[in-house]
């Protein structure tokens, strides 16, 4: 009886066949767990019975592994960049830079598409002004609404849409920017997404607010205004010298610094040689710190 036993164990299985009937090997692959690459994460699942939702009196039962997939979390990292405008005028981006999953940090796409945001700017109202807030990238280039109150220092604007499904990297906003200092004041611009809403109505969050700091006239952010800017500001109108989109590179023009040293008016300020020569006439004593020109004979403060 044991040999027989041993020599039943031994039999190798192997798949079955008939002239009308084959049973061979198979195997379904990607079935469940997760799997992911240096920029994307893909979670499966395999067997999923009971789909759909029962609701009673109290509670509510939704079966399926991926059951409320919708809410899974997602996070997005966010920052300001500035550029010119293609009407020259000097604004600041907000852009969604990237949505991830927050466990792992990798790259995560947002069910059904980025739907609709709000957003915050906060700074002081007597160092900063808002001009304006322009409309983003499609399907952001409309703004539902916007309120700006340079006295209280914050501004807000928001946008819903729902005909696209668009994903991070995207512009939705520029700010038109002027600062209203003088060359001893530091301005900080605060910006933070009050919410991020996919397409379906999902909340996403951001990971952190972001910041950008100014000085009127320091067109190379060294933190001094000195002959250099207007030097800088020459080059850049003969093409001779780039934009600092981000803030902090000594080798570009700072654009919000350098196009805030002269007013341009209610549509925006501009990078123009008046800014350039605002600059120089500080210099020698004919505009005080704040570029308003002094009288004949006047000093200077400080002199």
């Amino acid at each position: 009886m044991t040999a027989l036993a041993v020599l039943l164990l031994a039999v190798p299985v192997v798949a079955q066949q008939s002239p009308g009937y084959d049973l061979s090997w198979n195997v379904i692959s990607s079935g469940g767990g997760t799997s992911q690459s240096d920029n994307y994460t893909l979670s499966g699942s395999l067997g999923q019975f009971g789909v759909g939702e029962t609701s009673g009196a109290s509670y509510t039962l939704t079966g399926g592994f991926w059951a409320g997939v919708s809410g899974i979390s997602i996070q997005a990292v966010t920052g300001m960049t500035m550029e010119v405008d293609t009407d020259g005028v000097v604004v600041v981006n907000k852009v969604i830079e990237e949505t991830q999953d927050p466990a792992t940090g990798l790259p995560e796409l947002v069910q059904g598409g980025i739907g609709g945001y709000q957003d915050q700017l906060t700074y002081n109202g007597t160092l900063i002004n808002i001009v304006e807030v322009r409309p983003g990238d499609a399907p952001f280039d409309a703004i539902t609404s916007t309120v700006i109150d340079d006295i209280a220092g914050v501004t807000t604007f928001k946008h819903t849409q729902g005909a696209s499904t668009p994903q991070a990297p995207i512009r939705v906003a520029k700010a038109a920017v002027r600062l209203t200092g003088c060359t001893t004041d530091v301005a900080t611009l605060n910006d933070s997404f009050t919410s991020i809403q996919s397409t379906t109505g999902a909340a996403v969050s951001e990971v952190a607010p972001s910041a950008l700091t100014f000085r009127l006239g320091d067109a190379k952010s060294d933190g001094t205004v000195n002959i250099a800017d207007a030097l800088f500001g020459a080059q850049y109108l003969a093409s001779l010298r780039g934009i600092d989109t981000v803030g902090g590179d000594l080798a570009l023009v700072n654009p919000v610094n350098m196009a805030s040293v002269k007013d341009d008016g209610v549509a925006g300020d501009k990078i123009n040689i008046a800014d350039v020569l605002f600059i120089a006439q500080g210099l020698v004593g004919l505009r005080d710190a704040c570029f308003t020109l002094l009288e004949v004979g006047t000093p200077p403060p400080g002199r």
